[in-house]
């Protein structure tokens, strides 16, 4: 009986996103067209960094936002942006840090950006997915870092990072959360191509790959032994 009953609630829950997937897509195409057309500037797709806060170490983070500011934002502060950001046009809004698991108001914000039907690209590396999953769950679709095997993947990201990392992609795969994996190539896993998208079939996810970018200011010497050269590009 209970085998139905899951059975029955996975049917549900695919049924649910995929309409819920075709409006927020819908939306998000037809305001990139609607700018293009009437040629009026509009801030479609718009990143929240919502904190600086991390519970990971990656050498190349391109992300240097003050840990503790002065003050923060207020719930009310934020849905007051949000608010005036839908109104301006934004369809897709991403939701990142740091860590946006780490900051108190993060399943509240997946909660109000969701009510307004956009998509939603919700960032995180799932150190703390077993405490989100519902808002991981209601995210258009949910980026989260893998770079490669243990050997590979920690010396990017840091020690223990793998096995964090993969039990967090793995529960929200398991509970049907819409996972995207998202891969730094470097010159510690520019051979873990193919681990990569054997990981990505065995889960049925997709799959991103991208280039070291430019790190923050404080890591810059830290990734220069992460940039692939030339030859290797």
């Amino acid at each position: 009986q209970k085998k139905c009953a899951d059975k029955q609630r996975c049917r549900m829950m695919k049924r649910h996103t995929f309409f819920s997937d075709v409006v927020q897509k819908s939306k998000l195409y037809y305001g990139l067209v609607k700018a293009q057309v009437t040629k009026r500037h509009a801030p479609v797709v718009v990143n929240l960094f919502i904190t600086g806060r991390c519970n990971s170490n990656c050498k190349y983070c391109y992300v240097d936002i003050t840990k503790d500011p002065v003050r923060a934002f207020c719930f009310e502060e934020w849905k007051k942006l949000i608010d005036d950001l839908y109104r301006r046009g934004t369809r897709l809004f991403g939701l990142l840090g740091g860590e946006p698991f780490l900051h108190p108001y993060a399943d509240r914000l997946v909660d109000y950006i969701m009510s307004k039907n956009v998509f939603l690209n919700l960032t995180t590396n799932g150190f703390l997915m077993h405490e989100h999953l519902e808002s991981a769950q209601k995210a258009t679709e949910v980026s989260m870092s893998l770079d490669g095997d243990e050997e590979s993947n920690d010396l990017n990201r840091g020690k223990a990072n793998f096995a964090r990392s993969v039990e967090g992609i793995d529960l929200a795969v398991k509970n049907w959360a819409k996972v995207r994996l998202c891969a730094v190539m470097t010159r510690h896993n520019i051979g873990q191509l193919d681990f990569l998208l054997e990981f990505c079939r065995a889960r049925n996810i997709f799959i991103s790959f991208s280039p070291l970018i430019s790190p923050a200011v404080s890591r810059k010497d830290a990734a220069q032994e992460l940039w692939l050269s030339d030859d290797m590009i």
